[in-house]
């Protein structure tokens, strides 16, 4: 029974090592500062807390990312307002500068939030083909349906019977400048 609880602590030690202790550690340092109690956090229990949003956003589970972006954007639209209004009641130019450039950053910290989550909800498709020469149409996950209404399309620009456009009837060669001759061979002095 020993070995499989010296086990498990190993690999809690580990995943504590390598996932999540030095996040775990800097919230613990950040809740405590802040706490209005200054209450103690445990850090195993916060980097188990870690661990565990990581299994979950292992599993396609994203609810915890998208909650924390949420409230960051939130929190960074506060900071913005609160630094704006400072900008606007500040009497010299140096503070509102400051202040702007602050209050700007936190908008566009937030915007960047929203930007991911929207990312996180309706992620991009992959393209798989890089390379596209000028001449080449790649339809890269067209659905079977939208490919067999293409092919209708096309076929309907020909007629029901698909026959070829008439370019013309064929023309004889002629001959163009006809006293023009190819070149003959260069008589080159010998160096």
């Amino acid at each position: 029974m020993s070995k499989k609880r010296s086990a498990e602590g190993s690999r809690i030690l580990a995943d504590l090592t390598t996932r999540s202790l030095g996040s775990a550690g800097t919230a613990k340092l950040y809740l405590q500062h802040g706490a209005p109690t200054k209450g103690t956090y445990p850090l195993d229990v916060l980097a188990m807390e870690v661990i565990q949003a990581g299994r979950e956003v292992n599993r396609g589970d994203l609810s915890r990312p998208e909650q924390m972006l949420v409230a960051q954007a939130v929190a960074l639209d506060a900071i913005f307002n609160e630094l704006a209004q400072r900008a606007i009641g500040s009497g010299h130019m140096k503070h509102l500068n400051t202040y702007l450039k602050l209050a700007l950053r936190a908008q566009a910290q937030a915007r960047a939030n929203v930007e991911a989550l929207g990312l996180l909800k309706n992620p991009q498709p992959y393209i798989r083909q890089a390379n596209i020469a000028n001449q080449q149409q790649v339809n890269n996950g067209v659905p079977p349906a939208r490919t067999a209404q293409i092919k209708s399309e096309q076929s309907e620009l020909l007629g029901a019977s698909n026959e070829r456009l008439d370019i013309g009837a064929p023309q004889a060669a002629i001959r163009g400048d006809s006293a023009l001759e190819t070149v003959g061979a260069l008589n080159r002095p010998e160096d």
